[in-house]
């Protein structure tokens, strides 16, 4: 079954440069591409290319200027059918570490007490236990993170929408995060779609990772990882996960 259905997909803003005129920036073109249920797929892709603004669309945070996007066979603006977690945290400075955990699941729905029972061994885990009650800025950039896409895994949602996820941990926190999330999705039926910059990210997480081009955003290339999940740290070594890193990287060179 196809979960996100994205079909010559275009984009474009409208800037304002001297004496109040405006041009218009080409973001996107002709971007196609699809996710299957229960797939993890990464992005790759040159900064600036639009990868975000992909996901900001897919989330229906913004409307496509052209093209078709679809989860679960509905239009994009007519879904609540993923969970989209940002490049930046987007802690609520007010609400202390428990409640912004527990933010995202009370929106959609979810029972407080059911909340509450699942957050104990989920501080373990993202390595928060001891911080419930702490305010947002007592908590490192790294912290922050682990807090935001714990608080993204409690939406009962089954599509997942990752932006640089892991971008600002450190490479052991970074690697915890790797095992913890390919724990979760091994005993959890859900389809990812991560953008990251890290190629050894994309190919130790995903089952095919998809190249951007350079702005206006489409498809180059696709690159099936063919290592079956989960993946430990010794995939790194092995020869065929270095060629498709070097096969990857020349790609994007030429993005």
């Amino acid at each position: 079954m196809t979960v996100i259905d994205v079909r010559g997909l275009t984009h474009h803003f409208s800037q304002n440069i001297a004496r109040g005129d405006a041009r218009d920036i080409l973001v996107l073109t002709d971007l196609t591409f699809s996710v299957m249920e229960g797939e993890f797929v990464a992005i790759v892709g040159p900064s600036g290319c639009g990868k975000s603004t992909l996901l900001r669309i897919l989330s229906g945070l913004i409307h496509p200027t052209g093209g078709d996007a679809f989860i679960k066979g509905h239009k994009i603006l007519d879904s609540n059918l993923s969970a989209y977690m940002p490049q930046r945290d987007l802690l609520l400075p007010w609400l202390n570490v428990r409640k912004n955990a527990m933010l995202g699941a009370k929106l959609a729905g979810v029972n407080e007490k059911e909340i509450q029972s699942k957050l104990p061994q989920l501080f373990k885990q993202f390595g928060l236990d001891g911080f419930q009650e702490s305010w947002p800025s007592q908590l490192s950039g790294g912290m922050r993170q682990r807090l935001a896409l714990l608080r993204t895994f409690l939406i009962p949602r089954d599509i997942i929408l990752l932006d640089e996820p892991f971008g600002s941990l450190d490479a052991i926190t970074r690697r915890d995060m790797h095992d913890w999330l390919q724990g979760v999705l091994d005993s959890e039926q859900r389809s990812v779609l991560l953008v990251t910059h890290d190629v050894d990210e994309a190919l130790m997480l995903a089952d095919r990772v998809l190249v951007m081009t350079n702005r206006p955003g489409k498809i180059l290339k696709e690159v099936r990882v063919e290592f079956s999940r989960p993946r430990s740290m010794k995939t790194l070594t092995l020869p065929k996960f270095t060629e498709l890193k070097e096969s990857l990287l020349d790609t994007l060179a030429r993005a």
